[in-house]
């Protein structure tokens, strides 16, 4: 099943269209899973600004690994997976 069937049968008849706002949203999404009891990964930090990007290196620095994912992502789109990183730079998952 493709995911556009998926979303047809399952997604779409299951969730009012005016929640879909609410999804869309990140961390509004973590906190209504929290309150409900669903497990979520911790959050290490947001960065809401460009500005803001140069603190990861201390937002991160005492984690080994982490995850990056975008505000705006979908379907996993733009997620990113450090294995490891330095003062030279970051390590991805794929290499």
């Amino acid at each position: 099943m493709g995911m556009n069937h998926r979303n047809g049968l399952f997604i779409g008849p299951l969730n009012p269209r005016h929640r879909y706002p609410d999804v869309d949203n990140k961390r509004l999404t973590k906190a209504l899973a929290a309150r409900a009891g669903i497990p979520t990964p911790e959050l290490y930090a947001v960065v809401g600004t460009n500005h803001r990007l140069r603190e990861v290196p201390a937002l991160v620095a005492e984690r080994p690994a982490f995850v990056v994912k975008p505000a705006r992502g979908a379907a996993g789109n733009g997620i990113v997976l450090v294995m490891d990183h330095d003062r030279a730079g970051l390590t991805k998952a794929s290499g």
